[in-house]
């Protein structure tokens, strides 16, 4: 789902990647959508929070469930403690995990 139709005050997780990915230098230059979808974010009343011992005991399975990669796999179990569906992010492996929901920035 296009980044633009999250509704107004949801709580989404924002997977921090979207922020550094690295693509091929000559697409770099025609991004726009990205940073203007970054600019919005940082708009947002963002909060910070930690990464727990339990969210990495919860992330191995999460892993072996859903295929993810250990990052992947950390972030979506910090939303599940939090109670987060929504996810921001640019990564294909998030729509395996069920009744979640990821919202991506259109032009990366």
């Amino acid at each position: 789902m296009d980044i633009d139709s999250l509704p107004s005050g949801a709580r989404a997780l924002v997977d921090a990647n979207i922020f550094i990915y690295h693509t091929n230098p000559s697409v770099i230059t025609s991004l726009t959508d990205y940073i203007t979808e970054a600019e919005k974010l940082l708009r947002l009343p963002l909060r910070v929070t930690e990464v727990t011992a339990a969210d990495i005991t919860a992330s191995h399975d999460l892993r072996r469930q859903y295929g993810l990669f250990v990052n992947d796999s950390i972030n979506l179990a910090c939303a599940l403690r939090l109670g987060l569906v929504d996810i921001v992010t640019h990564d294909a492996d998030f729509p395996r995990a069920p009744n979640i929901r990821v919202w991506e920035p259109t032009d990366i």
